[in-house]
């Protein structure tokens, strides 16, 4: 089910008027029918389409149950865990093992994958006092606004949001205009950057296209995906989030404008922010941790922090998808962020923290980097969008010195960009206070420009990270 259609908007709705209701009981139980109602709704209304993801959901609850200091510890539990989501999801490495004999819905299961891995880590570190029980369970794990696209929220942050009061007036309407929001960019906007992205495709897919033709294409094409890739998942992260807080959920966020990166470190800390802070707390720490207590010296820390970056961002890259190219990417991403922090590494201890520090504030060495971080990431994501034959046939064209044009090329517009957007923001605001009534009709006129913009657009929305 798609975040922008009617279908999710009932659901929603169903939830807002089931928490206002003051009792956690009745909100439990509420969760626990819509969360059903809505997988199977996503399901087609298919019982048995379920069935594998049911059964990994009653693995993870088992797994959850004992305490720290118990049989099976953590290692044996999350390698069930994550063999039972690899089968189920189906990933090439395992295309050799018996299939079971009808088609069943994966859709959900990498975020499944993430709250039960939380549950399952925390509970064995200590840190989750209890384990949840069947009903907090489901309702957290299958948390509908959630279930699709994210973002990831911690059990605490669940639970808060149950036993929350209903948001007062400034924050209904708040929230409102933040689903508004949303929908014009998920309905409208990334509809349009899709539509001239499928045209830079198409050009791109042509065969004896010169060089300078080549480089262009594929570096506007790429950069179209890559707007429409952020608009269409901020968008609908902004119906989520309204829609949450609505219930009465605070859930946290997962962009702060990534236009805005002064490196590919930087980049992740803003572009799906709760997706990073999992990797980083459940991958990179341990990660580190544990080649920490191999005896290195402190000073070899920051280049053991290089090799966590990679292996954290190779697996999320993995976790994408279940074929080859995911492995590529995650390399690219690996790649990307290593090489990045490497090289912090060695500007720190040639220049001293200070100096380097001072030099990475300058505005016009800052602006090239964060130019080149998103030039990075965006011919990145050709991997996700690109066939493995194009990509042959792009290579066999001279595609590395491509590349490399189209990195000079993309980072001089995304340094610009980010000179353009800081000249913005140096600009004087003028601040006034604004009450319930202005912000009233504010909320009303952006529900009529989406009306109109949707009837107009007329085209489906449907999640790009639906399909990770």
């Amino acid at each position: 089910m798609d975040i922008a259609t009617v279908e999710f908007g009932l659901f929603c709705m169903a939830g807002i008027i089931l928490f206002r209701f003051r009792s956690v009981i009745i909100r439990r139980f509420a969760l626990l029918i819509l969360n059903a109602a809505f997988l199977w709704a996503s399901a087609g209304g298919s019982a048995l389409a379920l069935m594998p993801t049911l059964a990994f959901l009653l693995l993870g609850w088992v797994l959850i149950g004992p305490g720290p200091d118990r049989k099976p510890s953590v290692a044996l539990r999350v390698g069930l865990i994550l063999a039972a989501f690899a089968y189920v999801r189906g990933y090439t490495v395992l295309d050799d093992l018996p299939k079971l004999p009808y088609i069943y819905s994966t859709l959900g299961l990498s975020y499944l994958l993430f709250r039960i891995l939380h549950l399952v880590v925390d509970r064995c570190g200590g840190a989750l006092p209890r384990s949840p029980g069947l009903v907090d369970y489901f309702g957290y794990v299958l948390f509908f606004p959630t279930f699709v696209t994210g973002p990831i929220q911690r059990y605490d942050v669940h639970r808060a949001g149950l036993e929350a009061s209903p948001p007062g007036d400034r924050e209904t309407l708040e929230a409102a205009a933040r689903i508004l929001r949303g929908l014009i960019k998920m309905g409208v906007l990334a509809v349009m950057a899709r539509w001239l992205f499928d045209h830079g495709a198409n050009a791109f897919q042509q065969t004896g296209l010169p060089g300078a033709r080549l480089v262009l294409t594929h570096g506007a094409a790429s950069a179209l995906f890559c707007a429409y890739m952020y608009l269409n998942f901020s968008g609908g992260i902004d119906v989520i989030m309204g829609a949450s807080r609505l219930m009465g959920f605070v859930l946290p966020e997962n962009f702060n404008r990534p236009w805005r990166a002064a490196n590919i470190l930087d980049l992740w800390s803003r572009w799906h922010m709760s997706l990073s802070d999992w990797f980083r707390t459940y991958l990179f720490n341990p990660v580190l941790k544990t080649l920490a207590g191999l005896g290195a010296s402190p000073k070899a820390m920051p280049y053991l922090s290089v090799g966590a970056f990679f292996v954290t961002f190779l697996l999320m890259g993995v976790w994408h998808g279940t074929s080859a190219m995911m492995v590529v990417y995650g390399l690219a991403l690996g790649g990307g962020v290593s090489a990045n922090k490497l090289y912090q590494v060695l500007m720190t201890r040639r220049l001293g923290k200070q100096r380097y520090g001072r030099l990475a504030k300058g505005t016009v060495y800052s602006t090239i980097c964060g130019g080149a971080a998103l030039a990075w990431f965006t011919l990145s994501l050709t991997l996700l969008w690109a066939s493995p034959q194009q990509l042959d046939i792009f290579l066999s064209m001279g595609g590395v010195l491509c590349l490399g044009l189209e990195m000079v090329l993309l980072t001089t517009a995304f340094a610009a960009l980010q000179l353009v957007d800081r000249l913005l923001a140096a600009l004087p605001h003028r601040h006034t206070a604004k009450g319930i009534e202005w912000r009233s009709a504010m909320v009303g006129l952006q529900a009529f420009a989406v009306l109109i913009l949707l009837f107009f657009v007329n085209a489906p929305a449907a999640s790009v990270y639906k399909g990770y």
